[in-house]
This record gives structure tokens, sequence and C-alpha cells, in this order.
């Protein structure tokens, strides 16, 4: 029988597992900025310091890339 996941708390995504998942890829804030769609690195910087929430949208994203094992 397959697995069911529990997506109810894939809508949060702490700063730092923002930060840790960005270094997974490689990326500087610059580039990860473009590859979610942000104007610039600001609001990368904000979510990865604290200042402001991963976006849900974003955090679902996240969690399932880490989910699937593409990152560390």
């Amino acid at each position: 029988m397959e697995k069911k996941n529990d997506y109810s708390s894939y809508h949060k995504f702490s700063g730092k597992q923002f930060y840790q998942l960005r270094k997974s890829y490689g990326l500087n804030q610059t580039k990860f900025a473009k590859v979610l769609g942000y104007t610039n690195k600001s609001y990368i910087s904000q979510m990865e310091t604290g200042y402001r929430e991963v976006p849900k949208q974003v955090a679902f994203l996240c969690h399932l890339l880490r989910e699937k094992g593409e990152v560390s």
C-alpha cells in the first residue's frame, strides 16, 4: 500500500530551512530570487533572517523538493 503524505504542515518553512535549501543548490540570493520570480535579493534575505515569513506556496514547493531527495 502506498504511503499517503500529510501535507498540512507544508505551509511553514523557517528562514534557516530556506537558507539551507538555497545553499544546497549552490545559488546566491540574487539567483534564487530570480528562480522564484522575485525582482531582487532583499526579499530572499528577509525570508532567510525571519523578517518576513516564507510564503505558503514557496514553503510548499521547498518541502516537496526536500522530500523528493533532490536536495539534502
